[in-house]
């Protein structure tokens, strides 16, 4: 069960924090996670269940850009420095047309993030 008081799927794949920004529907939004099969972005507007939308990130030194799937989005906090002062929105996003070379960079990113962090670098945010 999250902040909010719901009940999330659980985790299946390991995940590590990300930080910085990334762009969805050519929207900026921060990262929250990121695993091999998708990623956790938070911003101050929802995304449609289902929906199909353009993924762009940074992970080291590679860019990532592949088609997704929003598994989720839920309320997640208030912006205080936003300009509307309303809602954050956590949204799941499900990878579903990676390249093999970004899955690849993607693959090699989480297992030197986990290296260097250890343990405390795994997240259960996405349940994807």
């Amino acid at each position: 069960m999250n902040e909010t008081g719901y009940t999330l799927p659980e985790s299946r794949a390991p995940r590590a924090e990300l930080g910085g920004q990334a762009r969805i529907r050519s929207m900026p939004v921060q990262v929250v996670n990121v695993s091999e099969r998708g990623v956790l972005v938070e911003a101050e507007v929802p995304f449609p269940h289902g929906s199909r939308v353009p993924v762009s990130l940074t992970i080291g030194r590679a860019s990532l850009s592949c088609r997704g799937e929003v598994v989720r989005c839920f309320v997640s906090g208030v912006s205080r420095d936003g300009a509307r002062g309303g809602l954050l929105y956590r949204t799941g996003i499900a990878f579903n047309e990676l390249a093999s070379a970004d899955r690849d960079a993607l693959r090699a990113w989480l297992r030197s993030a986990h290296a260097a962090a250890g343990e405390n670098a795994v997240m259960s945010g996405f349940g994807g």
